[in-house]
């Protein structure tokens, strides 16, 4: 029996987007402006930047380019923000993404995508793996530096993966949607 690329990649970004909601519920509001080092994103620009990463999905299941020239990443701005809207904001963007995907044809989700940077093509490849690599194995190097952050400031890791030093085997198979 084949699967559907819609269910497939469907599968895969509920699982990571899951996966990084775990690690961003867990972000102490007063450590906002930790930095592990000088030449380090704070925790709270590192934990806004994975967030906004789905606006990057977003646009790949809207277009079929992206010049990076012409069409610069949002602005980080982390004034007056929580982690509670940085949270709000990851949420519907991954609702909005999941809609989408649930709404593209086999046809769109397998056509052509060109991420650029000028002239210079950095990734051409069918949308729906544009999203697998762009986007989702993007949200996992971030959530990796994320909890490097938690382990520095003794913050206990939530099981992504399998277990960490605090959660047990248990503790991560019932975070574990259904297979």
């Amino acid at each position: 029996m084949t699967t559907s690329t819609e269910a497939r990649l469907l599968k895969v970004f509920n699982l990571e987007t899951g996966f990084t909601r775990k690690i961003l519920a867990v972000i102490p509001q007063d450590k906002l402006d930790w930095r592990p080092h000088e030449k380090s994103m704070t925790l709270g620009v590192l934990v806004e930047h994975t967030s906004k990463l789905l606006i990057l999905a977003r646009y790949i299941l809207q277009t079929t380019e992206l010049d990076v020239f012409k069409t610069p990443p949002p602005h980080m701005n982390l004034e007056g923000k929580g982690v509670e809207d940085i949270m709000e904001e990851f949420d519907a963007l991954t609702t909005e993404c999941q809609t989408l995907i649930q709404s593209m044809s086999e046809e769109e989700l397998e056509a052509q995508w060109t991420l650029s940077v000028g002239e210079r093509i950095c990734l051409q490849t069918p949308r729906s793996d544009a999203i697998q690599i762009a986007v989702l194995l993007h949200l996992s190097h971030h959530r990796g530096q994320i909890t490097v952050y938690l382990r520095l400031l003794n913050i206990p890791v939530p099981p992504i993966y399998g277990p960490t030093a605090e959660a047990s085997w248990e503790d991560f198979l019932s975070g574990l949607p259904p297979a």
